[in-house]
C-alpha cells in the first residue's frame, strides 16, 4: 500500500522537495484507504487528473490569495485576541 500512496503523493506534490515527500505519504496514508488510493491513481492517470496535477500549484496560490483577502479585514482583531490570550498588551 505504501508504494501506491507514494505514487499518488508524488504525482500530486511532484514539485515538493524530496525531504517533504515522506510527509505527504503519511498524510495520504492517514486520510485515504488503500482502495481509495488505487482509485486516485487511476484518476491521476486520466487527462483530467493530469490537468489537475498541472494546475494544482496555481489553485493552491489562488486559494491562499482568497483566504488572505477574506481574512485581511479581521487580522487586527485576531492579533488583539491572540495577544490578550498570551497576556501581552499593546
Amino acid at each position: 500500500m505504501r508504494r501506491h500512496i507514494a505514487a499518488v503523493a508524488l504525482a500530486i506534490c511532484a514539485a515538493a522537495p524530496l525531504q517533504a515527500q515522506p510527509e505527504f505519504v503519511k498524510l495520504y496514508q492517514a486520510t485515504f484507504a488503500e482502495a481509495e488510493i488505487r482509485q486516485l491513481i487511476v484518476f491521476y492517470r486520466t487527462p483530467l487528473g493530469q490537468r489537475l496535477i498541472e494546475k494544482q500549484p496555481e489553485l493552491t496560490r489562488g486559494t491562499g490569495l482568497v483566504y488572505r483577502r477574506l481574512m485581511a479585514p479581521h487580522m487586527q482583531e485576531l492579533q488583539q485576541r491572540m495577544m490578550s490570550r498570551m497576556g501581552v498588551g499593546y
